[in-house]
C-alpha cells in the first residue's frame, strides 16, 4: 500500500534537511522571546500570579493554574483574560 497524506509528517513539524528539530523550535522562540507575548489573549491577573505555570510547546503557549490541582473551584486552563480570581496571589519580584 502507498503512503497517504495522513501517514506523512506535517511540514510544520518536519525540520529542513541538515537541521535538527530543536533548531526549528528555537527559531520560533526567537520570534517571540517573551512567551507571554505568544498567548492568544492578554493574560489578565494570570500574567503575574504566583500560582500560574507557563507551558510552551511547538503549538502554542498555555497558562495553567496550579490551584486547580487541589481546589475544584479553579479551572486548569482558565479562559483569558482573567479579570477576577479568589486565588490570585501576586508573584514576588525577587
Amino acid at each position: 500500500m502507498g503512503r497517504t497524506a495522513r501517514d506523512r509528517p506535517s511540514s510544520l513539524y518536519t525540520a529542513a534537511p541538515g537541521r535538527g528539530f530543536r533548531e526549528l523550535i528555537s527559531k520560533r522562540a526567537e520570534q517571540h522571546p517573551d512567551p507571554l507575548q505568544r498567548l492568544p489573549a492578554p493574560p489578565g491577573l494570570c500574567g503575574d500570579c504566583a500560582h500560574r505555570r507557563l507551558l510552551v510547546s511547538v503549538r502554542g503557549v498555555y497558562l495553567r493554574c496550579l490551584l486547580a490541582r487541589s481546589d475544584p473551584r479553579f479551572e486548569r486552563f482558565p479562559r483569558l483574560p482573567v479579570r477576577s480570581c479568589d486565588g490570585y496571589l501576586r508573584e514576588s519580584s525577587e
